[in-house]
């Protein structure tokens, strides 16, 4: 693995870096690299990011497992498209706010997970996100996620998130992860029309009857409080009834339901009645006939018997 980058100074006209998976701690080599528009510094032992404030030009970051604390020089990367970062799992060395991400007004995909960040009131500038991941945080107020129209995956699990009324104005979404929170109530997504995926596992969830008619291909919902469970056309088509046993499914499918008591439906039970009542009548034929053959066998030791008086008979004349 490799320590140390400083000979690559040189390398003025670099536009791609990737240093990612060594044991790198100082990176202050890349802020001659002007022309940077993607770095991976990703699973390193980086502290310190002041050097990248001079690369204006940058779209992509992976900061993910780096033992830093402090993230406000990308407010300088004004065209930064893509930020991951994450730091959870570094002992003290985790990041606890994020204000200066407000003027990354062009970023489109960001990740901040795994930290100790509970305000994330500076993401309500940046319009232009569509992929969102905020999970393994300390949040609990999401309201800010409201102004970002253009979102079309919101990842929030494994918060403290107990609301979720600010998600419903965002109709362009189409997965949607809240796992391992306290979501209680579901109704503010029956607006989001365009939801594919949807997970909601370990929750306080106690009713699903507002995402009834989303055409979700994905629902997980385990581990909540859900007592009645009924489903409509659209969730009959949905993952959800991979976890429902078949004959289970048959009974509770309106679909279904309404198939058996069509005609065509009751003459097939018909004719299954009329198979049946058929073998059971060769049975019956092979029982009998087993039961002649038995009586036959029975005989056979009299007329032996019989046999052998009328020889005897003969032999004494």
């Amino acid at each position: 693995m490799i320590s140390d980058i400083s000979s690559l100074g040189s390398l003025i006209n670099l536009e791609q870096l990737l240093l990612w998976s060594n044991k790198i701690s100082d990176i202050s080599v890349v802020q001659n690299f002007i022309n940077l528009s993607e770095l991976n510094c990703g699973s390193n032992r980086i502290s310190d990011i002041s050097a990248i404030s001079s690369l204006t030009q940058l779209q992509t970051f992976y900061l993910w497992t780096n033992p830093i604390s402090d993230i406000s020089p990308i407010s300088y990367l004004v065209k930064l498209n893509t930020f991951y970062v994450s730091n959870k799992w570094l002992g003290s060395h985790r990041i606890q706010q994020i204000t200066s991400i407000r003027n990354l007004v062009d970023i489109q995909t960001l990740s901040i997970c795994k930290t100790e960040i509970c305000d994330i009131s500076a993401i309500k500038q940046l319009t232009k996100l569509k992929v969102l991941d905020l999970s393994e945080n300390k949040i609990s107020d999401i309201s800010s996620v409201s102004n970002l129209r253009k979102l079309e995956q919101l990842q929030l699990n494994s918060n403290k998130i107990q609301d979720i009324s600010a998600i419903k104005s965002l109709l362009c979404l189409i997965k949607l992860d809240i796992n391992f929170n306290g979501v209680v109530d579901l109704s503010p997504l029956r607006y989001l029309l365009l939801l594919q995926e949807l997970q909601a596992t370990d929750n306080k969830i106690t009713d699903i009857q507002a995402i009834q008619h989303l055409e979700l291909k994905l629902l997980s919902i385990e581990a909540n409080f859900i007592q009645n469970l009924s489903l409509s056309e659209q969730l009959a088509e949905n993952n959800l009834n991979q976890y429902i046993p078949p004959p289970l499914l048959i009974l509770i499918s309106k679909r279904t339901k309404s198939v058996f008591e069509s005609f065509e439906q009751q003459i097939q039970l018909s004719e299954f009645q009329t198979d049946l009542q058929n073998m059971s009548l060769k049975f019956k034929q092979k029982i009998n006939r087993v039961l002649q053959n038995m009586n036959k066998i029975q005989l056979i030791p009299k007329i032996i018997d019989l046999f052998q008086k009328l020889n005897s008979i003969e032999i004494s004349q």
